[in-house]
């Protein structure tokens, strides 16, 4: 009985994640950061406006961006490490909030075995 009622609740929980787990062994993937940017609609030399962390879903797609590969939601800093197999994947960030204006741009990245490479993804304000 206790068992079942575990197994329950681990399928519930798996089933509540929302989106697709890391796909890989736990040995190769990518990490990053997704940045929110541009902040102001001028940058000056002396006033710099850097890009500013933000929560989001990131994505890894096929090349061709028609499956989803394995997707994660960052931590509050912007932060993902999501694992999957080597190979070459289209990286793109989406903002937690449907109703928002931001877009992320995708870009590709080549996963090597036994590795964890560094993309940092961008959020697109719009600002200009």
């Amino acid at each position: 009985m206790k068992r079942s009622v575990v197994l329950l609740l681990v399928a519930v929980a798996a089933a509540g994640c929302g989106g697709v787990a890391s796909s890989g062994d736990g040995t190769s993937g990518v990490f990053g950061q997704v940045l929110l940017g541009p902040q102001c609609p001028v940058e000056q030399e002396n006033s710099p406006c850097p890009d500013q962390p933000t929560e989001a879903e990131v994505r890894v797609m096929t090349v061709d961006g028609t499956d989803v590969v394995a997707s994660e939601r960052t931590d509050a800093e912007g932060r993902f490490r999501i694992s999957v197999e080597p190979g070459t994947y289209t990286i793109q960030a989406f903002p937690l909030e449907e109703d928002t204006i931001v877009f992320g741009k995708p870009q590709d990245v080549t996963v090597p075995e036994g590795e964890f490479v560094e993309a940092n993804v961008s959020l697109d304000t719009g600002i200009r």
